[in-house]
């Protein structure tokens, strides 16, 4: 090849003469939308038929929704555990009942004379009197406890004794 050769390739129009063409990418957009109006329809058609379909089957109620329909509104609801209606307020509610029990004296076992007092004067007699003091393994059982039940022969191994170091 010679160099006048190259100057005549540099020089032709071996470019394009445009950026787009036209008529190509309105052909596909308009392709684009029938095919997208072609789904909505079918999808829309589906429906209608899935529809109708459900509808017959709505009017011909069963021997157990006849039944169903004949009971009261407590009879119809499901089995316990049951959703909450109301949350926030169903915990307001348990909450104060709560703060009842803390707060005020009341009956726990009234034949067994077990009452219950509120929480700050439960703290009052506490400070006041001092926690329960654990006895030591031979110190004698306190009235009212029962006999540990043992096989015959048995006995309880008690830990040594630990001196108390000053």
């Amino acid at each position: 090849m010679s160099h006048n050769d190259d100057k005549d390739r540099s020089g032709s129009k071996a470019y394009e003469t445009r950026d787009i063409q036209v008529r190509p990418l309105l052909v596909f957009v308009a392709g684009l939308v029938v095919t997208i109006i072609a789904a909505y329809l079918v999808v829309f058609g589906v429906f209608r038929l899935f529809y109708a379909q459900q509808a017959t089957k709505d009017m011909a109620a069963g021997p157990v929704a006849v039944q169903r329909a004949a009971l009261s509104d407590e009879q119809r609801l499901p089995a316990q555990p049951r959703i909450q209606v109301d949350p926030a307020g169903e915990y307001r509610l348990l909450r104060q009942q709560e703060e009842h029990t803390l707060t005020t004296y009341g009956w726990v076992d009234r034949p067994a004379g077990l009452v219950r007092i509120p929480m700050d004067e439960a703290m009052k007699r506490i400070v006041e009197e001092g926690l329960p003091v654990r006895q030591s393994a031979t110190a004698p059982p306190v009235k009212g406890t029962p006999e540990p039940l043992l096989p015959n022969n048995a006995t309880i191994a008690l830990p040594p004794a630990t001196a108390q170091k000053k």
